[in-house]
Parts: C-alpha cells; sequence; structure tokens
C-alpha cells in the first residue's frame, strides 16, 4: 500500500495545461477531488474517476472522451455530421468530459462525491472539528489493478485534524439491501466492515506512513 509521488510527477502535473487551466480551478472550488496512488494520481468529479495522471500523461475513459466539438446536445441529421468532430485535446472537451463522467455515476458514488468534493477544510458543525477528506476507493489488498472491481475498497478516507487520526468510512445508501438483515443475523455489511477492520489493523503502521506521504504530495 503507497501513496508515493515522486517530485518528477508533481513537476510534470504542475506544467500540464489541463491541470493548470481546468483541473485545479474545480479542485479549489471543491468540484474534482484528487488523490494520490502510487506516483499516480486520480481525479474524481460526480462520483466517476474524471482522470488518471502518471508519467506517461493524462488519460481518461473512452466513454467520458467520447465528446464532439460542435453541437453538443440534442439530436443532429446526416447533413450536420460535418459540423462535428471529436476533441482532439482533452482540455478541448473538458467541461463535456466532466458532465458525461459524472453521467456514470452510480448513487453511492454521487453521494459519496457531494461529501468530499469541497473546497478546502471542513468543520463538523456539531464539534467544530477539522475533518479533512483524503482518499476515496482505498485499496489495501496486494493487487496493483484499478480495473479490478473484485477488491474490496474503502470509500472514504478522512483525516480528523485536532485528533491526527485516519477515520476509515464506508458509504451505503438506505436502500442498499446489505444494510438490511432477517431477526438474529447480521448484516452483510458488518461483515465487510470487519474485514476492513481486520485489513486496517494489520497493516497499521504501513497505512499511517503511506497518509503520511499521501498528505505531502497534496501539499
Amino acid at each position: 500500500f503507497s501513496r508515493m509521488l515522486d517530485q518528477n510527477i508533481i513537476n510534470k502535473l504542475k506544467a500540464e495545461p489541463l491541470f493548470s487551466d481546468c483541473l485545479l480551478p474545480d479542485i479549489e472550488k471543491g468540484h474534482v477531488f484528487p488523490a494520490v496512488r502510487n506516483n499516480r494520481v486520480h481525479f474524481y468529479y460526480g462520483g466517476s474517476r474524471l482522470f488518471e495522471y502518471t508519467t506517461s500523461g493524462f488519460r481518461t475513459h473512452v466513454k467520458f472522451a467520447s465528446v464532439l466539438i460542435g453541437k453538443r446536445n440534442g439530436y443532429i441529421d446526416e447533413s450536420q455530421l460535418n459540423d462535428v468532430k471529436p476533441i482532439s485535446r482533452f482540455a478541448d472537451g473538458y467541461e463535456a468530459i466532466k458532465e458525461t463522467c459524472k453521467n456514470y455515476a452510480g448513487d453511492e458514488a454521487r453521494g459519496v462525491s457531494s461529501i468530499i468534493s469541497r473546497p478546502g477544510i471542513r468543520a463538523r458543525p456539531t464539534t467544530g472539528r477539522w475533518i479533512i477528506p483524503l482518499d476515496v476507493e482505498a485499496c489495501f489488498s496486494k493487487s496493483n489493478d484499478d480495473e479490478d472491481d473484485t477488491v474490496d475498497r474503502i470509500d472514504i478516507v478522512f483525516l480528523d485534524a485536532d485528533t491526527q487520526r485516519l477515520r476509515f468510512c464506508e458509504a451505503k445508501c438506505y436502500g442498499n439491501r446489505e444494510l438490511w438483515s432477517k431477526r438474529g443475523t447480521r448484516p452483510r455489511v458488518a461483515t465487510q466492515l470487519d474485514k476492513y477492520n481486520n485489513q486496517i489493523n494489520e497493516r497499521r503502521d504501513e497505512i499511517v506512513q503511506a497518509y503520511a506521504a499521501h498528505v505531502q504530495a497534496l501539499k
């Protein structure tokens, strides 16, 4: 489990027009959420991964990038096909890519997005303590495959700035059947939380060190 980001990648990212002109303003507004991985940065918007940045540059899913310059909404007929064309740069279709990205998110992912995509540090109203969203889709398995949907991922990681403790949260919509059980049985989400707790306890020091590096990279 790693959250290291090489300084060369940071420098290269900061020089990218897509970052400085599009992503960074949205991060500052709280619309886009950056999450550090192992020498990668994932950018989330509306509940989906908008972009990924690596040593090779930016990439996004083909279904998000399949947008056209010209007429973007509504219907076109065959005679209008010459008036539209695919984008040649992500920055050209940035707003359209964002909108498409958001449309693919599920209800729980959109709910998570509404929590994490906020500008700066947030105080919890009931206590006034500073609660900082650090990460989403945190995976402690040995799999490095970001496209592997079979691995367990913790929905949100927070930093309680006052106590300097990490908080790991699982998000479920109220209608999710994993929250419910018959009398005398445990809901499936309880087993899921037990598994997460075991992973966190077994790798406690590794996780703390990784998120210390994560915070430094974000700075």
